[in-house]
């Protein structure tokens, strides 16, 4: 089967991991209504819409979590430089988009569309 593009058909079945793109696309969706809405954003965001895993949902929050360490060793320089640069896995991705969807800390004081920039990179 096809991917949620249409156009990419992997050798082994990834559609459920693949379907995560369903939930940037509607992360996108939410963010282009007037105002944007940050709470349904934030909502797919953390808790998952479209792709499945075990008896719950994938998450772009926890893939931004995500430690990509292997037995204490990190798995490519770039991760390891970004380690490096913030100090955490956290600070590499998740604080920001938190904080975008909230307004808050790096975002604080900033435009919809800086917010909006952060959030659909």
């Amino acid at each position: 089967p096809k991917l949620s593009d249409a156009k990419y058909c992997p050798v082994n079945d990834v559609k459920e991991h693949g379907d995560i793109n369903r939930d940037v696309s509607q992360i996108k969706t939410y963010l282009a209504e007037t105002p944007p809405n940050y709470v349904k954003a934030k909502e797919v965001y953390t808790n998952g819409m479209y792709s499945s895993k075990g008896a719950g949902n994938r998450t772009l929050q926890g893939l931004a979590q995500k430690d990509m360490t292997s037995s204490g060793q990190y798995t490519n320089a770039f991760y390891s430089g970004a380690l490096d640069l913030y100090g955490s896995t956290n600070a590499v991705w998740e604080d920001i988009m938190i904080a975008c969807f909230g307004g808050s800390g790096t975002c604080s004081g900033k435009s919809d569309t800086f917010r909006k920039t952060i959030i659909n990179k």
